[in-house]
């Protein structure tokens, strides 16, 4: 049975740049389907200079949901009339509601990239190095999320060094006890230190979504126990993974936490949780048509 379209569908969306890649549209679209909800998502290619537009067209629209993908986390929360305390902590937001013409925030990537070290890689983050390479919307979600679960240490870096001082600082903030250290991207010496030092490495930049993009880091400075995670899911290998594998690393991509969180998602929107069966069946069959 195809999604029922009519006049009394509700629409959500995706706003971000660029979104061709994006599998959320098969998901969710198979969540509304399988729950028979009068629904349907689409996926919107928003730049920069139109985004505060492009919120706004949520309430002119009555668009009834979107979530916000790179390179607006950060840049929406201006725009939007109430924040969730926990989006608002991180710095971020990646779901947006509308309720009544009023657009509220919530981040739930935070928690969807913990389920996904949980169920996907049976990675305990308690007492462990971590090495989050970016300091973007996704970053801040992902370096919150493993601030409460008590690491050893989290290293920062970006290619903006003011981005990663600024969210070390924001971790201190809330998390005093918490050992962080950002490390300047022309300190090489510093660099290749911590990384050796990682139990877990995360590459939560845009790098490895081209084809023509090298690894983020050179995996030869991990040391043998390295979980490699790549934030990226389409391709479902990319560079940084398969240069790990070839070293004998542990991988993991980013189609756990693109599940987890669009589950929380999808639970904001609707009140409902569907079967996670069905985000994984629809995510696996947009991966193998290679979309």
């Amino acid at each position: 049975m195809k999604l029922k379209i009519d006049g009394h569908s509700k629409i959500y969306a995706l706003l971000g740049h660029p979104v061709e890649h994006t599998a959320s549209c098969a998901m969710h679209n198979a969540a509304f389907k399988a729950l028979n909800i009068n629904a349907c998502y689409i996926a919107l290619d928003v730049k920069t200079n139109y985004l505060k537009e492009a919120l706004a067209s949520i309430r002119a629209l009555n668009i009834a949901g979107v979530n916000i993908t790179i390179p607006h986390k950060q840049t929406c929360m201006k725009y939007l009339d109430k924040i969730d305390r926990q989006a608002k902590n991180i710095g971020a937001v990646n779901t947006v509601i509308n309720r009544n013409g009023k657009l509220v925030g919530y981040n739930t990537d935070a928690d969807g990239f913990i389920d996904s070290l949980k169920f996907d890689a049976a990675f305990d983050v308690k007492n462990k190095s971590i090495f989050i390479m970016g300091a973007g919307g996704a970053a801040r979600a992902i370096a919150f999320s493993l601030a409460q679960k008590k690491p050893k240490v989290i290293y920062i870096q970006d290619i903006k060094d003011k981005q990663a001082f600024g969210l070390a600082l924001s971790l201190r903030k809330y998390y005093p006890k918490l050992n962080v250290i950002a490390i300047h991207l022309r300190d090489k010496k510093k660099t290749g230190i911590f990384l050796s030092d990682a139990h877990l490495f995360i590459n939560a930049t845009g790098v490895g979504l081209r084809k023509k993009d090298a690894a983020v880091i050179d995996v030869e400075l991990l040391n043998k126990r390295t979980l490699v995670c790549d934030l990226i899911y389409n391709p479902k290998v990319p560079v940084l993974l398969k240069a790990a594998k070839k070293r004998g690393l542990k991988v993991l991509n980013g189609e756990g936490l693109l599940l987890y969180q669009g589950l929380r998602a999808f639970k904001i929107w609707t009140n409902k949780k569907p079967s996670i069966k069905i985000y994984k069946q629809a995510l696996s069959s947009f991966l193998e048509s290679g979309l």
